[in-house]
C-alpha cells in the first residue's frame, strides 16, 4: 500500500505492469512515478489534485519543469539540477536555468550537481546572483567524482540570491568548481556548513578562518574536508606555532574534520568544544615527506589532547580497525554489550577517529597504536569489537588493553587467525603494573569469528581460559564461531576442557557473508 494523504490509500501497480509509456511521458521525459496518471481516471484526478507531489522536481526537460512548476500552484519547490542529465538538452538547459531563477523566490531547497565542464551550473549562480531567495532552506552544491580541478578559483557565491536568504540555513559547499571565500555573508544565519575542496579557503589564514567562524553563532554542525588554511608548515611541531586565538563554540554538535593532521592539529588548537559534541576527525600523515614517524605520532598525540574528556567518557562501544599503517575507531553512546555486538558502519556513530599515513609503517615499531590509545579517555567503555587487520605485540596489548577496567565484552574477528595469538597471549598477563589480578578483570563475554583456527591457537585459548582462572577472573561466556575443520581440532579432552574453564561455551559454524562470494 501506497500512503496518499493521511487519508486515503491505494495500491501501486507492480513495475512493468504499463506496458508502454504516454507520448506525453516520452516527450517531457517524466519520470517512472507518472505511471499512476495512467491507471484510471481517479488516480488521475487525483495526481492534479495532489500539488505536494509536483513540488520534487529533477528536470530532464524544459516541458517537464513547467509542467512541475504549473502543477504545484505556489508550493515551495525542491529542485535538483544535474548537469550531466542535461547535457542532451542542448540549447533547452538554458531555459531550465531561466525557469530555475524565475521561480527563486518559491525555491526551498535547491541542488546542483555540476558535471567537469560545468558551465550551465556558473550561469545558474550568475543568474541566482540577481534574484532574492526569500524560502531558500537548503542549498546544495555537488560535485560528483571530481575532487582536483586545475585552474583558477573564482569567488561564486560573493553576492547569490543579492545577499537575501534569510532563511537558509544549510549549505553544502562539494563542488571545487564552485568556489567561493569564506568572507562571504551567507554564513552568518547557517546551522549546518559543510565544505569540501575550497581551494580558496586553503589560501587564506587560519586567523581569517578563526574570526568568521567567530560570526557563524548559529552554526550547529560545522564539516571540513581538506579545505583548512595552509599557512603552517606541515612538517612542524605542534608546539612551534601556539594558536592566534581561541574561540568557544558553545553551541556546535557535530564536527567533522579531514585533513592532514598538522593543519587539523593547528585549527582544534584555535577553538574550545563543547563536552558533548559529535566528533569526527580523519587525519593523515605523509611520513615519505617528514621521514620521522615520531613527528607524525607527536602531532597525532598533540590533536587528540584537545578533545574534550567529557566526549569520550561517554562512549560505550568501540569497532576498532587493527591495520599496520591506518586506525580507524568508531564509538558508540550507551547500551549495554554483549558477545553479540555488532554496530553497523552505516549506523552513525557518536565519535570517529580515522588515522592514517601515507608510508606503511608498523604500529608495534612506531608505538602509534599506544599513543592513540592512551591520549583517549574511555572510562565507560563496555564492549570492545576488534577487526584484526595486523598484529600487535602481547606489551602493547597489554598496554592498550590494561586501563579498560569497565570492559566486559569482546568481539574479536579478521582474516588471520594467527594475528589473535599475541592477543590471547595478553589476556593471560597476572601482573598488571606490579598488582597480582588479570588483565580486563570483568570481561564476561568473548565472541571469536575466525574462518580458521589451528590446533596451535585453540591451545592458545585454552591456556589463556587456564591462567585467568587461576587469578580468580570471571568465567567467560566464549562464542566461537569457525568452519568444520577448525571444529575438529578441540574433539575429545580440549573440548572438554574449554568447556571446564568458561561459564558457557558455544562453538558454531562460521558462514561466509553470501554478498561477499563470487559469483559463478
Amino acid at each position: 500500500m501506497h500512503v496518499v494523504d493521511n487519508d486515503e490509500a491505494c495500491a501501486v501497480p507492480e513495475p512493468g505492469s504499463l506496458e508502454h509509456r504516454s507520448p506525453w511521458q516520452e516527450k517531457t521525459r517524466a519520470p517512472a512515478w507518472t505511471d499512476i496518471l495512467f491507471v484510471c481516471s481517479y488516480w488521475r484526478s487525483y495526481a492534479y489534485d495532489f500539488p505536494f507531489l509536483w513540488t520534487r522536481i529533477e528536470p530532464s526537460s524544459d516541458r517537464w519543469m513547467e509542467d512541475c512548476i504549473r502543477i504545484s500552484r505556489d508550493l515551495p519547490l525542491r529542485v535538483k539540477i544535474a548537469e550531466a542529465a542535461m547535457e542532451d538538452l542542448g540549447g533547452l538547459a538554458l531555459l531550465v536555468v531561466y525557469l530555475t531563477s524565475k521561480h527563486m523566490h518559491r525555491m526551498r531547497e535547491l541542488s546542483i550537481v555540476p558535471s567537469w565542464e560545468f558551465g550551465d551550473a556558473q550561469l545558474l549562480l550568475r543568474f541566482c546572483s540577481d534574484v532574492a531567495a526569500p524560502e531558500l532552506e537548503v542549498l546544495t552544491l555537488d560535485q560528483e567524482d571530481t575532487l582536483i580541478i586545475p585552474g583558477r578559483y573564482e569567488d561564486h557565491l560573493a553576492k547569490i540570491f543579492k545577499g537575501d536568504a534569510p532563511k537558509l540555513r544549510k549549505l553544502c559547499a562539494r563542488a571545487p568548481s564552485l568556489q567561493f571565500r569564506m568572507q562571504a555573508t551567507i554564513f552568518c544565519a547557517l546551522t549546518h556548513l559543510d565544505i569540501s575542496y575550497h581551494y580558496l579557503w586553503r589560501a587564506e589564514r587560519m586567523e581569517d578562518l578563526i574570526m568568521c567562524i567567530e560570526t557563524w553563532v548559529q552554526l550547529r554542525t560545522l564539516i571540513l574536508k581538506w579545505s583548512l588554511p595552509r599557512d603552517l608548515d606541515f612538517m612542524a611541531r605542534p608546539e612551534s606555532f601556539p594558536p592566534w586565538r581561541t574561540i568557544p563554540m558553545p553551541y556546535l554538535q557535530q564536527l567533522n574534520i579531514t585533513d592532514t593532521v598538522t593543519y587539523a592539529d593547528y585549527f582544534m588548537s584555535h577553538i574550545i568544544l563543547p563536552p558533548l559534541v559529535t566528533l569526527t576527525l580523519d587525519c593523515g600523515s605523509d611520513l615519505a615527506h617528514t621521514n620521522d614517524p615520531q613527528r607524525a605520532i607527536a602531532a597525532f598525540g598533540s590533536i587528540l589532547r584537545r578533545i574534550p574528556i567529557e566526549t569520550t567518557s561517554r562512549i560505550a562501544r568501540v569497532h576498532w580497525n587493527c591495520q599496520a599503517n591506518d586506525f580507524s575507531l568508531r564509538g558508540f553512546v550507551g547500551g549495554p554489550a554483549t558477545e553479540y555486538t555488532n554496530d553497523s558502519e552505516d549506523f552513525p556513530s557518536d565519535f570517529t577517529l580515522h588515522m592514517w599515513t601515507l608510508q606503511p609503517h608498523n604500529y608495534a615499531d612506531t608505538g602509534l597504536t599506544e599513543v592513540i590509545w592512551n591520549s583517549l579517555y574511555l572510562p565507560n567503555l563496555d564492549g570492545l569489537w576488534l577487526t584484526l587487520y595486523d598484529g600487535l605485540f602481547r606489551e602493547s596489548w597489554a598496554s592498550i588493553l590494561g586501563p579498560m577496567k569497565e570492559l566486559r565484552a569482546v568481539k574479536v574477528d579478521g582474516p588471520y587467525e594467527h594475528r589473535m595469538d599475541e592477543l590471547f597471549f595478553a589476556l593471560s598477563f597476572h601482573e598488571i603494573q606490579n598488582e597480582k589480578r588479570p588483565i580486563l578483570p570483568r570481561l564476561q563475554s568473548l565472541y571469536l569469528k575466525q574462518p580458521f583456527l589451528s590446533a596451535v591457537t585453540w591451545e592458545y585459548l585454552l591456556d589463556m581460559l587456564r591462567t585467568r582462572w587461576s587469578c580468580c577472573a570471571p568465567e567467560l561466556n566464549l562464542l566461537v564461531r569457525t568452519n568444520k575443520a577448525s571444529s575438529a581440532h578441540i574433539e575429545g579432552s580440549l573440548g572438554y576442557e574449554l568447556e571446564n574453564f568458561t561459564y558457557r561455551f558455544e562453538l558454531a559454524e562460521y558462514l561466509e557473508d553470501p554478498l561477499l562470494r563470487s559469483s559463478p
